[in-house]
């Protein structure tokens, strides 16, 4: 015999499977948005390699600009799932030693691209008339090159963040959103798109 705990859990479960979404697609209920973006990105880490013995340590602490690209579908109504890729220049790493490890000692600071990919859900939810917000939680993948000396950083992470946006005419929008992993990336990204 089902409990009333298992059967309220399953109603609940299958109203937001399917009512939810369907009552969010109000306005906006077509299924793919395309988006470009530029966002401020900050990268804080520390990795390390070993050479012939000689530990580096690379300290990747750095903020710059960086551009990209999205593609959103909406499978049900307003919950889209969006992939996206950026990409960034002249992310600085240096060879700083933490206070309980041996380090070559040599100053070196070298620089590199950023690049970032993520696959999340996001959800929009209606605000007030062409006004919306948006949450998005996924999957990230972020890698920093540095060399020839001081190791590259490559991070893959749970990743979080909160938008808010505007509908324009002809399917157009425009956007800002915040977004972090649970580790070292923070970015706040404005977006202009279409959907269509």
């Amino acid at each position: 015999m089902k409990t009333p705990a298992f059967l309220t859990t399953t109603s609940v479960t299958l109203w937001l499977l399917f009512a939810l979404p369907a009552a969010q697609a109000q306005n906006f209920t077509n299924e793919w948005l395309i988006t470009a973006h530029t966002g401020y990105t900050t990268i804080d880490a520390t990795t390390k390699r070993t050479t012939n013995n000689n530990p580096w340590w690379g300290e990747h602490d750095d903020s710059n600009i960086n551009y990209g690209l999205s593609v959103t579908y909406f499978p049900w109504g307003n919950l889209g799932v969006r992939a996206i890729y950026e990409r960034g220049s002249n992310y600085r790493t240096s060879n700083q030693c933490p206070d309980d490890s041996t380090c070559t000692a040599i100053a070196i600071t070298e620089s590199g691209s950023m690049e970032h990919y993520a696959v999340t859900l996001a959800p929009e939810f209606d605000i007030y008339q062409n006004i919306f917000s948006f949450i998005t939680l996924g999957a990230s993948r972020t890698e920093v090159a540095a060399g020839p000396f001081l190791p590259s950083y490559r991070e893959t992470d749970l990743i979080y963040g909160i938008g808010i946006g505007i509908r324009l005419d002809y399917g157009f929008f425009i956007s800002a959103e915040y977004q972090t992993t649970n580790s070292d990336f923070e970015t706040l990204r404005l977006s202009a798109g279409m959907r269509f």
